[in-house]
């Protein structure tokens, strides 16, 4: 149970990517006012994506919608505002839910490690 835990959280911190050329290393690339691309690194469908500027309380609504993110698959996500810094708050088909604070969209490169 910890473990899945811990490894849910390391997936969580690689949701926000771009996969390049089908490799585990994976990047993202985005603007303040522009888009990024959210990939699930996970074995289980994403079932709920919500973003927030980095030091605000209010989540923004699902970007998901009524949809799942299914596992290697990416969703286009819009940003607005003048900021680089969100959270994230992930919710899993298989009840995980991790948060992962601070996260540079504008110019973030991650390594995704799969549970």
């Amino acid at each position: 149970m910890q473990l899945n835990r811990i490894a849910g959280r390391v997936a969580c911190a690689g949701l926000v990517s771009l996969i390049a050329f089908g490799a585990v290393i994976q990047a993202v690339h985005a603007d303040p006012a522009g888009a990024v691309s959210i990939v699930n690194g996970t074995r289980t469908a994403m079932v709920s994506l919500q973003l927030r500027p980095s030091g605000t309380e209010d989540w923004q609504p699902n970007v998901l919608q009524h949809r799942t993110l299914g596992v290697a698959k990416a969703e286009s996500v819009g940003l607005s505002g003048s900021t680089c810094l969100y959270d994230l708050f992930c919710r899993f088909e298989d009840g995980h839910r991790q948060v992962k604070t601070h996260v540079n969209l504008c110019r973030s490169k991650l390594v995704v490690s799969d549970y």
